[in-house]
């Protein structure tokens, strides 16, 4: 693979991330690869209007209406887009067999010790109590964890990753949590 760095400028003259313009570039793929505590983090694949060649970037995109000015270049004055080609690719994957695939399928009641549901809340501030200084960076961290480690520490800190899930997964996985903290 070959990197090629674009200025901010050159990548505003294109309309990117947007790409709404009539003459923007063409875009071969946009996805959503990771999430911060105020932003999504996406790839955008596009072909280059000056080489032809596709790259791949990633920006940021704010994730509520206080983060609608959020540079989705984090304020670089480059970004490193990779090239890349389009390969067919058929994967397998081991998943936990606790973990949920929906949230309808969220952990037990049981499953989510009352303390980690209780911390996961008070990092949100939705409730809860305060978590122990190692469990508060824990929480920090993963907060800021991008997709493979944020993996590795639901593998360590299975109960914590089970009640973030369950957070995540809307307002009845939030009471959910509540429930467990209060242990009814």
């Amino acid at each position: 693979m070959t990197d090629r760095i674009f200025t901010r400028e050159q990548l505003e003259a294109w309309d990117l991330p947007g790409a709404w313009a009539d003459d923007a570039p063409e875009i071969l793929h946009r996805e959503q690869v990771d999430t911060r505590r105020w932003v999504s983090v996406n790839e955008l694949i596009f072909r280059a209007p000056d080489d032809g060649k596709a790259y791949r970037v990633y920006y940021d995109e704010g994730l509520t209406e206080n983060q609608e000015d959020t540079d989705p270049w984090n304020d670089d004055r480059e970004v490193k887009g990779a090239e890349v080609e389009q390969r067919p690719k058929t994967t397998m994957v081991w998943e936990d067999v606790r973990a949920a695939a929906t949230p309808a399928e969220a952990p037990a009641k049981g499953a989510i010790p009352a303390e980690a549901a209780a911390h996961v809340l008070f990092q949100e501030r939705l409730g809860g109590w305060p978590p122990s200084t190692f469990a508060a960076k824990l929480l920090n961290l993963w907060t800021s964890a991008d997709t493979a480690n944020a993996d590795r520490l639901a593998a360590a800190f299975p109960e914590y990753a089970a009640a973030i899930a369950l957070m995540r997964s809307g307002t009845a996985g939030i009471d959910q949590l509540r429930a467990i903290a209060d242990g009814s």
